[in-house]
Parts: C-alpha cells; structure tokens; sequence
C-alpha cells in the first residue's frame, strides 16, 4: 500500500469531466475518491489532470465504470440506495487491502472514501473530497462502490 495521496476536488475548477460542461470541483467527488484509492492502491501519485484523461464520463458527467480499467481497476460489488446492507458489505471487504470503498452519500449526490471502520456514535472514518479533510461519517449513507485492481 502506499501513502495516503488526498485530493480536494475544489482545486480543480478548470478540469471538465468528459466532454460535459461539469467541472472536477463541482462534480468530482466520485472521481477524486477513484484516484485516490488508485493511488493508495498502487503507490502512485495520479491527479486530476492525469486522472481525467483515463476516466470516461457520460453527456451528463457521470463516470462510467467501465472506464475503470484503464487504470487497472474494477468495481467489485456495488450497492445503491440500501441503506440497511451497506455496514454489512463495508465490513466483509475491510480486511482486503486490494479494494477500497467509496461510501455513497444521498443516493448519489456526493461520494466519500472509507479509511477506516464504523465506529458506534460516530459511523466511518472518511476523507471528504469536497472539503479535503479527515472526518466522520454516520448520517445518510445509502450505498458503497468497492473498487480494486482487476
């Protein structure tokens, strides 16, 4: 594994994702926690800049998973809008260091990366991209993407 690489997607204004008038700082949430767990991964350091170039996105900006592979990678098991499977999905890949997890936030309207466990009291240990910092997450959590190399 390698170092934690954080990025806050709002220092990238100037990126569009795709060829969709969305913006990394606006839209990027998914995207950042892509590359950073990439990099976690894989010991690298992949930014944005680089990053936009491998990931394919639709009209509307959304990321297309398929486009996963270019960087090597793969979504393992994905849960959307089930808020009662998620911990027990989170737990049983814990323990695997080949896959990390981006915890969905609202169905979808933001996207957080899972670094560490549920804790009672305070949920997930997670590093928000849009804010660039360390917290905790225990409120609306609907789904989890776990990702790793393919």
């Amino acid at each position: 594994m390698g170092n934690m690489i954080t990025i806050n997607q709002q220092d990238y204004p100037n990126i569009k994702l795709g060829k969709s008038p969305c913006t990394w700082a606006r839209y990027g949430c998914l995207s950042s926690v892509v590359l950073m767990g990439y990099n976690w991964l894989n010991n690298k350091e992949m930014l944005p800049p680089e990053g936009v170039k491998k990931l394919l996105y639709s009209s509307e900006g959304l990321l297309q998973w398929g486009s996963l592979c270019n960087l090597n990678l793969e979504l393992k098991q994905s849960i959307r809008h089930n808020p009662g499977s998620v911990r027990g999905v989170v737990d049983k890949w814990w323990k695997d260091k080949n896959v990390f997890c981006a915890l969905e936030i609202k169905n979808g309207v933001h996207f957080v990366w899972q670094i560490g466990r549920y804790w009672p009291g305070l949920g997930y240990r997670i590093f928000d991209p849009w804010t660039g910092k360390k917290t905790w997450q225990k409120n609306d959590i609907t789904g989890c993407r776990i990702i790793g190399n393919n």
